[in-house]
């Protein structure tokens, strides 16, 4: 395109615009994440009212913050100026022909992308819960007893569970803690279980 809006290039303006819309949607998955994982959080402790949460973090939080920004310069830059402007018949890939195509693909992702983000991970005294809104994610729950072996990261977390299946935690922050805290965990139901042993 060859014509100028507010004094700057087309391009310039659809690349500002991309990364407005970037930011709003960004902010917007922040709050919505939060809200949901302190429904998460409310929900397991009515699901387990005799258990403590030792430690909840949502594992994909930045990862995904970083894809829906981006998810929506991409939005803002080639979907919106169609809406914007008239005269416009293809911005790179999209074309008007193609447009809805890109919106109905661009929602999906942004609905999927908010929920993926709320995804948690919750630690109690007794379990570990790995769980997202509207099943976005299957949920998976296991015992503390079922920690077959533990890997501390640089950056994360893995935890391999009996069954053979790895969840990782992260960020570093709370891979350290629930590393901790498991460890603890752990050595107290040793030494309770030894002790009712002896008894």
């Amino acid at each position: 395109m060859d014509f100028t809006v507010f004094n700057m290039s087309f391009n310039n303006f659809t690349l500002v615009m991309g990364i407005i819309i970037g930011l709003i949607l960004a902010i917007l998955s922040h709050f919505y994440a939060e809200f949901w994982h302190k429904q998460i959080v409310k929900q397991t402790k009515k699901q387990f009212p005799n258990e403590t949460i030792e430690h909840a973090c949502m594992p994909l939080k930045s990862i995904m913050a970083i894809s829906i920004f981006f998810l929506g310069v991409f939005i803002g830059s080639y979907i919106l100026p169609f809406i914007f402007f008239k005269n416009i018949t293809q911005i790179k890939m999209v074309t008007s022909g193609s447009l809805w195509y890109y919106i109905i693909l661009s929602t999906l992702c942004c609905i999927y992308g908010f929920s993926l983000k709320c995804y948690s991970a919750i630690l109690t005294n007794k379990r570990l819960i790995f769980t997202a809104p509207y099943r976005t994610l299957i949920p998976a729950e296991f015992l503390l007893t079922d920690i077959k072996n533990m890997e501390l990261k640089k950056d994360r977390l893995n935890i391999l569970f009996k069954n053979n299946s790895i969840f990782p935690i992260v960020p570093k922050k709370s891979a350290i803690i629930c590393y901790e805290k498991i460890n603890n965990l752990l050595e107290l139901q040793q030494t309770y279980n030894s002790q009712v042993k002896g008894d």
